[in-house]
């Protein structure tokens, strides 16, 4: 900013007067820069270019956004399997979906969905005690049993896995062993293909949805026996 513009000329005389009072134009200025890590700017006005100066200032924004996610996603225990699936903070490539896929594929991944790992919670009830009262075998009712292990879902399952070594070439039924691996490909971003982890969710979307229907069947004529 040179010295010989108006502006700068009225920043140099409010910034010793009214620099360390948060509610001013210079305080408010100062408040920010230090937010952003950037406080020796305050002191050295050292900026470079205006294009460097907007590269410096985006790149700090976005540290401190990226940093208030990380601390948001710890401060939540019903994000307890979205913090092993989402690395960075961007836009996923299932959002692309229809509306009724990606939204059970958001439940499923933010647990906000209606298994009992989450509406056990909502009722204070011990996590031991948050049983698949879909196959009764004693599991806890969370993602990877509804996704993976619990039987009476099991054709669906296997026409999901089907379907995906056909439409991508991977076949989830080698990794059975890796439910680590499983849980990323299947709900996450294992796949480093956009087309492919797309078409994987688009698959796993219909099969979420079709889970849902049949257990809510199952529970209605459990609760009618």
């Amino acid at each position: 900013m040179g010295g010989e513009k108006l502006l700068k000329q009225v920043f140099d005389l409010c910034k010793p007067i009214t620099g360390n009072m948060p509610t001013t134009w210079c305080g408010s200025t100062r408040k920010l820069l230090f937010d952003l890590c950037l406080g020796h700017v305050w002191s050295s006005e050292d900026v470079g270019s205006s294009k460097d100066w907007e590269k410096v200032i985006y790149a700090n924004l976005r540290a401190r956004e990226v940093q208030e996610w990380k601390e948001g996603l710890q401060r939540k225990s019903k994000l307890r399997l979205y913090r092993t699936l989402k690395k960075d903070l961007r836009r996923e490539s299932y959002l692309a979906l229809p509306l009724d896929s990606r939204r059970k594929l958001t439940e499923m991944r933010s647990g906000t969905h209606c298994l009992r790992i989450e509406t056990g919670r909502w009722e204070k009830e011990p996590l031991e005690q948050r049983i698949c009262k879909v196959c009764v075998c004693g599991p806890i009712e969370d993602e990877l049993h509804v996704l993976l292990d619990c039987y009476p879902y099991e054709k669906i399952r296997q026409q999901m896995f089907q379907t995906i070594l056909v439409k991508t070439e991977y076949d989830p039924r080698l990794m059975l062993d890796d439910r680590e691996w499983l849980k990323d490909f299947l709900l996450g971003c294992g796949v480093s293909d956009s087309t492919t982890r797309v078409e994987v969710s688009r698959i796993v979307g219909k099969f979420l949805n079709t889970m849902l229907r049949r257990r809510e069947k199952i529970l209605l004529e459990v609760s009618r026996r």
